[in-house]
């Protein structure tokens, strides 16, 4: 079940509540009498960009948020989907003019404005012209497809959820500001049947759903019994409210398209990299084979200079290393290094997967294999992409590949990784930290005195 935030809500005289910024307010919305089981919609949030612009003001997400997009406009301003759990915070600049406020040098802004309303789905609610569940003959809306102008027209029904901040607000403890007005229905109308026809998972739900999809690959089906999980054992009644507000749980065609558009997602962001050679393989997992390279998600990154610097100082050894919790899915990153002539570490590649096996950790080494760069000084070094013979993903391929390229590679002692390294490189060696960090702890483990190591 949900996490309970009530004992964070705010009430106030006017009808209102604060709440701080994140996961809060979707909890305070999504359990609100009037707004259980309908879906909303929303404006555009308004007066946040002016100030991030003017670089008073910063969008963070919250600690688990990946159901967004970002995209780059004509400007080349980076722009991203706006979630009801974002957190608003200050600049330094922004400190500053918040001492300004105080000082009444400067006025007080609002930071976040926003407007989200019912949809109106399900022909249940009172529009705005006063028709219940249609427009009135005499309403402009009326011959209209849906009786509605534009996926935004708010004219289906009456409710309106108001939320609003400013900047002298930003540092208290509860600074955004909601306020629900309206009625779904006339007070002498009192039963209301919405019927949701569109995908209607909070957002937290969301963002759980694809980091069990990106992280494990799971099927809908895996993912659906892991969302009725916590209903086990449930009321009828509570049981009967999740499958009426979609909120935590929804159907399988639902579901099942869900997790192809982030599918989809995943792969047009790895296509916006190509036409710079930034990967160097991407793979989806074909779950169909069995448990070898093509089960797993893969991409490698590198770049031109990274590539080159390995020609020039990754002959003899280079590093390989693999982190948990450098995102928020917890998939490995394989990170290799070489070490230049001024004695630094320098990169040479990441790689990005699903599970940290030999597969894995095989495709990111014959990757880079296939892009060091000739000794020909007169060649360009030209490469292309190919598709994988599976049309599951692409590589980068370059036509001069230095096959003579065989370093060994100095890792821990990680088994998977050096049956990865066999003949595809010259091999492994231990590297020194981890063979003193393995003898410490077996000197520790015999109780051997510090007089004596």
């Amino acid at each position: 079940m949900e996490e309970n935030f009530a004992y964070l809500i705010q009430y106030n005289d006017d009808n209102s509540v604060n709440v701080p910024f994140g996961r809060v307010a979707e909890w305070y919305i999504f359990n609100h009498p009037l707004l259980k089981n309908i879906r909303l919609k929303y404006q555009s949030r308004k007066r946040t960009p002016e100030l991030i612009k003017a670089d008073i003001i910063k969008i963070c997400r919250v600690e688990g948020a990946v159901d967004f997009i970002e995209w780059n406009t004509k400007d080349g301003e980076i722009k991203s989907t706006n979630r009801i759990d974002d957190i608003v915070k200050l600049t330094s600049k922004g400190e500053d003019y918040i001492k300004q406020i105080e000082n009444k040098e400067k006025k007080n802004r609002i930071c976040w404005s926003w407007v989200m309303y019912c949809s109106g789905e399900g022909n249940s609610c009172q529009h705005k012209c006063g028709g219940i569940g249609s427009c009135k003959e005499t309403c402009t809306n009326y011959s209209l497809k849906n009786n509605v102008k534009n996926y935004h027209d708010m004219h289906l029904c009456k409710v309106r959820i108001i939320s609003e901040s400013k900047l002298s607000w930003l540092n208290k403890e509860k600074p955004l500001k909601i306020k629900i007005v309206g009625l779904h229905l006339p007070t002498n109308i009192p039963i209301h049947s919405p019927k949701i026809s569109r995908l209607n998972l909070s957002r937290q739900v969301r963002d759980n759903i694809i980091v069990d999809r990106r992280s494990d690959h799971r099927t809908a089906n895996s993912v659906k019994s892991k969302l009725l999980a916590p209903f086990n054992g449930a009321e009828e009644n509570v049981l009967k409210e999740a499958l009426t507000n979609q909120r935590q749980i929804c159907n399988h065609d639902k579901l099942r398209s869900f997790l192809m558009r982030d599918d989809r997602r995943l792969k047009e962001n790895a296509e916006i990299l190509k036409p710079k050679g930034y990967v160097l393989f991407y793979q989806q997992p074909d779950l169909s084979q069995l448990e070898d390279e093509k089960h797993f998600y893969q991409l490698t990154l590198s770049n031109e200079f990274w590539l080159q610097n390995s020609k020039k100082f990754g002959q003899e050894c280079i590093g390989m290393d693999s982190k948990h919790d450098l995102n928020n899915d917890r998939a490995p990153v394989l990170v290799f290094v070489v070490e230049n002539n001024a004695g630094s570490g320098t990169p040479l590649a990441f790689g990005l997967s699903n599970k940290e096996n030999q597969w894995t950790i095989k495709l990111s080494i014959i990757a880079i294999k296939k892009n060091i760069p000739c000794d020909r000084d007169d060649c360009e070094h030209k490469w292309n992409y190919v598709n994988l013979p599976n049309g599951m993903g692409f590589e980068r391929v370059r036509e001069c590949n230095s096959f003579n390229w065989n370093p060994f590679v100095m890792t821990d002692k990680h088994r998977p990784s050096k049956i990865a390294v066999t003949n595809i490189l010259r091999g492994t060696i231990l590297c020194w930290f981890h063979i003193m960090q393995t003898i410490g702890e077996n000197f520790n483990q015999w109780n051997i005195p510090w007089s004596l190591r």
